[in-house]
């Protein structure tokens, strides 16, 4: 039976990796390692791993590092305590392979940590395109550092051989959130406004943002400021928001997301909705606001009405359901006007995802397999 660590750090890449986790539970030949960290841990947010418990998979490593992320040096003091956990954990699994998936800065230290020991890295997602987050960098990064890669997208796959990784050891799959899109039971909408205190006859938007790392702290705040400030004059709405990401500066954002969810009660801040809820909502929100990845992987899967504010998910490929604009309150009015009109909604529904067809997970679990049978 071959090892198989898989190491998650936050709400939005379990929800990727889920399907690939099930998959190498399942097999026989495989034992799954998981590795938890990250907010994950974080009572802030969710207490996450939670979740993953419920959904039925055993935590066999639980990496606790510093929530603080108000100043870089808390990030930087994080990804230490992260890298000497890591490194510990690695050495007490003695793993055939390390999965890792995305760009977050918790990978560079665990990478570190793998490279050291001489555990072959497997890298989901790599060779995208961020330019407006240091996660570009990270992402670029982990891909020179891992063993085996799995692209999302004929795009991805390029660059990565631009950057020098060799083909043989690169397998394009589609991206592994459409499985889970494909897949997923879905929650009835009476049920999620049960579950979630939302009246199940106004329209329903969902709001995304996230720092914008490599811009001031202030543009952040601003736009943040905007978006309620022009989803509140609506009538007859309920606006659900997700906790933004750890990053430097989600401190500041959250700060005014309690200000106007206190003050305005049609504003319903979660801290993590968990998938099946996140998915299902998608389903029945009118759009998406924000700068997610989701809004670039998951709205065109649905499809469902998107505007993408500023540049942290500039150079991605952009399905026509989403309305790409810089950090200005005007532009967002009118790309709100679009998005929930008739007209465009009728051009969403016509948009066909290029990300994928819903079985990434199983070329990866079986790649893998593959690969280590070789070792």
């Amino acid at each position: 039976m071959q090892n198989i660590a898989v190491l998650t750090s936050a709400r939005s890449e379990y929800g990727l990796l889920k399907p690939l986790l099930a998959l190498i539970a399942e097999d026989k030949d495989l034992n799954l390692q998981l590795i938890v960290t990250g907010s994950h841990l974080w009572p802030d947010y969710g207490n996450t791993y939670k979740e993953i418990e419920d959904d039925g998979f055993e935590i066999i490593e639980k990496i606790d590092i510093d929530s603080k992320t108000a100043t870089t040096s808390d990030i930087s003091r994080a990804m230490g305590q992260c890298l000497e956990g890591v490194s510990q954990a690695l050495e007490r699994l003695n793993p055939g392979c390390l999965v890792i998936l995305g760009d977050r800065y918790e990978l560079l230290p665990v990478c570190s940590a793998a490279l050291i020991a001489n555990i072959k890295i497997a890298h989901i997602a790599g060779g995208d395109i961020t330019e407006g987050a240091i996660d570009d960098k990270v992402r670029n990064a982990v891909s020179q550092l891992a063993d085996w890669h799995f692209p999302g997208s004929i795009i991805a796959q390029e660059k990565l051989k631009r950057m020098g990784i060799p083909e043989t050891n690169m397998h394009m799959v589609g991206e592994t959130n459409v499985d889970s899109i494909l897949s997923i039971e879905r929650i009835s909408r009476r049920d999620l406004a049960i579950q979630l205190d939302l009246n199940d006859r106004y329209d329903w938007i969902m709001v995304a943002y996230h720092p914008e790392t490599r811009a001031e702290r202030q543009l952040n705040i601003e736009t943040m400021k905007n978006i309620f400030d022009v989803l509140l004059t609506l009538e007859s709405i309920n606006i659900i928001v997700t906790r933004p990401n750890s990053d430097f500066g989600s401190d500041d954002l959250v700060k005014i997301i309690h200000e106007y969810s206190s003050r305005f009660k049609k504003i319903k801040f979660f801290a993590s909705l968990g998938q099946e809820r996140y998915i299902s909502l998608l389903f029945q929100c009118q759009c998406i606001i924000g700068n997610s990845s989701s809004i670039v992987f998951d709205s065109p899967s649905v499809p469902l009405s998107a505007i993408l504010v500023g540049d942290r998910q500039k150079g991605r490929l952009l399905h026509e359901n989403i309305i790409h604009i810089p950090h200005d309150k005007s532009q967002l009015i009118e790309a709100l006007k679009i998005a929930t009109s008739e007209k465009f909604k009728i051009r969403t529904r016509s948009v066909k995802s290029q990300f994928g067809d819903g079985y990434a997970s199983m070329r990866i679990k079986e790649a893998l397999k593959t690969a280590l049978e070789t070792l």
